[in-house]
């Protein structure tokens, strides 16, 4: 199986010292950037007709995968090749319909470690963008009427659902070198707009964000506890908001290190 990755860029210096710090990308894995696009889903059906890959690797410019990261993916869908076949789209952070959220990965904008390591892959109904997987052969692809660069996991993943595949999280622990953000932009809750109108007969749809509701409940819990609960407004410090690293090999090792996300041995031999 061939690995391509796909990116869409709108700032070299994070691009740089962050995805392509990667060890792994150091290699002969291709990499299709696509910069500046007036859409993530726009970005990525860009990438997907450059690259050449069967296995598409969709990621934010700011995520670092550590050492290992793809061997470990490979094996995943070796098993899931075997055990669920229609398998569509992977992800390291989603959840399920019951609101139940899965997966395992850093968020320096949180501040914390999200999730569990999972034993094996558990089925979702929306997957968080950081990271998505697809297979080729499904023929998915993302829709550009989708604005912006919000929820088109959730998107992909009810695409997927609609041609009888199935979504996955998988354990591929990795890095979002993310800046924290007091409130959710104009631009995401267009996307939410749009996935409330497209997704009407589906409601509710639980994203790792918010719920995507018929009546918008989800909407008047967020703003009640942005603008009251936790006030954007306070300090950054005042509301616990992480900033972006411009080391995330360093994070990685420290990560490893206070949390044991892998054995000492292994760490000292660099081997994850």
């Amino acid at each position: 199986m061939n690995i391509s990755v796909i990116v869409v860029s709108n700032n070299k210096e994070v691009l740089e010292s962050t995805l392509l710090a990667s060890p792994d990308l150091k290699g002969d894995i291709e990499i299709v950037i696509e910069k500046d696009a007036i859409s993530a889903a726009a970005g990525y059906n860009a990438g997907i007709k450059k690259s050449k890959g069967d296995i598409l690797v969709f990621v934010h410019q700011d995520c670092y995968l550590p050492e290992g990261w793809f061997a470990r993916l490979l094996q995943t869908i070796d098993y899931l090749n075997v055990e669920e076949s229609r398998w569509a789209v992977l992800g390291v952070y989603g959840n399920r319909s019951d609101g139940t959220s899965y997966g395992h990965l850093y968020s320096t904008g949180l501040r914390c470690v999200l999730g569990a390591k999972l034993e094996h892959p558990t089925r979702i109904q929306a997957l968080d963008e950081v990271v998505l997987v697809l297979r080729r052969a499904t023929g998915l692809c993302f829709d550009e009427r989708l604005p912006g660069f919000h929820l088109y996991g959730a998107d992909i993943c009810l695409e997927a659902n609609q041609h009888g595949f199935s979504c996955h999280v998988i354990n591929a622990f990795c890095i979002h070198n993310s800046r924290g953000i007091a409130m959710l932009p104009w631009v995401y809750w267009q996307a939410w707009l749009y996935m409330r109108l497209k997704w009407r007969h589906h409601l509710p749809i639980v994203t790792p964000t918010l719920r995507v509701t018929r009546w918008g409940g989800a909407i008047i819990r967020y703003l009640i506890q942005s603008l009251i609960i936790r006030p954007y407004w306070l300090p950054t410090q005042q509301r616990h908001i992480g900033q972006r690293t411009s080391d995330s090999e360093s994070l990685w090792n420290q990560l490893c290190l206070e949390a044991q996300l892998v054995p000492p041995s292994q760490h000292n031999n660099k081997s994850d």
